[in-house]
């Protein structure tokens, strides 16, 4: 009698086919349809299969499942780079995010790895949003971006990757500033400081969020 699959090994199933699927769609000519087709599906089944890694999780028998949700959240975040168009990667991004929102909700405390991918997934989102002319939208995910990395740096002030990623989000909003039609060099000159000081490794407070971009 084969043992029923345990929630780490399904997981690490999911992973390979997520990494198959999106190896082909990214590297396969666009004029293969039929085996672009196939790695898209390969990409869902992987993000179904994290599904049934979830569902198998047993507190009981200590499986950790806030890891394994967190490992699904990398997965639609990756999945949403090699998506068939806009509204299928803002999809998944948005999944991405109540993926990594329900793992921090199952932790006793709340883990640096866990709330620097949730604002680098907010972040992620945030750069789709723009690009697809939401404005408002991607202030308000890179606002929700920030007060992740703030919670991070409550845990520990000067971890490197928190304020990495927090200077990365200051001057992502900078080359917004820049970018937009109507100007906003002196905002950007703004946000280049902020993310300049997130950069000082001297246990100083993080700097406020960066206000929404124009509209483009």
């Amino acid at each position: 009698q084969l043992a029923e699959p345990d929630p780490e090994t399904v997981s690490a199933h999911a992973g390979a086919l997520l990494a198959c699927g999106a190896l082909v769609l990214r590297h396969a000519p666009a004029d293969k349809e039929a085996e672009r087709s196939k790695a898209r599906a390969k990409v869902a089944q992987a993000l179904e299969t994290f599904g049934a890694a979830v569902a198998l999780c047993d507190t009981a028998k200590g499986d950790d499942v806030p890891e394994v949700l967190l490992e699904w959240a990398q997965a639609c975040w990756d999945a949403a780079g090699v998506a068939a168009d806009a509204a299928e990667a803002a999809a998944l991004l948005e999944s991405a995010v109540g993926k990594a929102r329900d793992s921090l909700a199952l932790m006793t405390a709340p883990t640096l790895e866990s709330l620097n991918l949730l604002g680098d997934i907010l972040r992620a989102a945030a750069e789709h949003a723009w690009r697809e002319g939401g404005a408002a939208a991607a202030g308000a995910l890179y606002s929700r971006a920030f007060e992740a990395y703030a919670s991070a740096r409550r845990i520990r002030a000067n971890d490197l990757r928190t304020r990495c990623n927090l200077a990365d989000g200051w001057l992502d909003c900078a080359r917004m500033q820049i970018e937009a039609p109507a100007g906003g060099a002196g905002a950007a000159e703004q946000e280049l400081a902020g993310g300049l000081e997130a950069m000082q490794l001297d246990g100083a407070a993080a700097p406020e969020p960066p206000p929404p971009p124009p509209p483009p």
